[in-house]
């Protein structure tokens, strides 16, 4: 008979048919993500600690430092009065993103980034589908570094998925600063 630790707390994960892969140790777990919500769910029983944010890429980018990251997005919805869950950051190309927008949003245009929200309560999931290339190009544009637009859009993600708007002007603007806080929520954390 095994002995129960009743300190250890499970939550309820949703697993969704794409390819999407996380290793733990020597043992994989299949991590799938779907930006459609209708598609089968299997769902188990995992210890609460697989709670967490991963990030995938579809192209040659790798993120550095995820940890850093990591400690931030969990501040960021913090702040927000939320809690992480699962969150994927997929990191693609813009035929890619132009794909789902296509297909899920119905826009014929490119974007740095679309949000699936599986968002329950407080508690975040979801999946941030983010173009390198037109974070790259943005950066560019605005006259910053790659960094500093990347880490404007990893938040602008994690935002929305908080509840944030950016379709009206008034939404957008709140947005704005919303997305400055947080980079300043990084730097202070990176600095301490």
């Amino acid at each position: 008979r095994r002995e129960s630790n009743p300190n250890l707390k499970f939550r309820k994960l949703s697993f969704y048919p794409l390819n999407y892969k996380a290793s733990f140790g020597l043992q994989k777990y299949a991590f799938f993500t779907s930006p459609a919500a209708a598609l089968p769910q299997i769902s188990v029983f995992l210890p609460k600690f697989f709670d967490m944010v991963l990030f995938h890429s579809e192209t040659r980018f790798q993120l550095r430092q995820k940890m850093t990251y990591k400690k931030w997005l969990t501040a960021l919805a913090t702040t927000h009065g939320k809690k992480l869950g699962d969150i994927n950051y997929i990191f693609c190309d813009d035929n890619y993103l132009l794909k789902l927008n296509l297909q899920y949003l119905q826009h014929d245009t490119l974007t740095d980034i679309i949000t699936f929200d599986y968002v329950e309560g407080d508690l975040l999931n979801g999946d941030i589908y983010i173009s390198v290339e037109r974070v790259r190009e943005n950066a560019e544009i605005f006259g910053v570094t790659f960094d500093e637009e990347l880490l404007r859009v990893l938040a602008h993600g994690l935002l929305h998925l908080c509840g944030f708007k950016d379709k009206s002007k008034k939404d957008a603007a709140e947005m704005r600063r919303q997305e400055a806080a947080a980079m300043t929520l990084f730097h202070n954390l990176l600095n301490n």
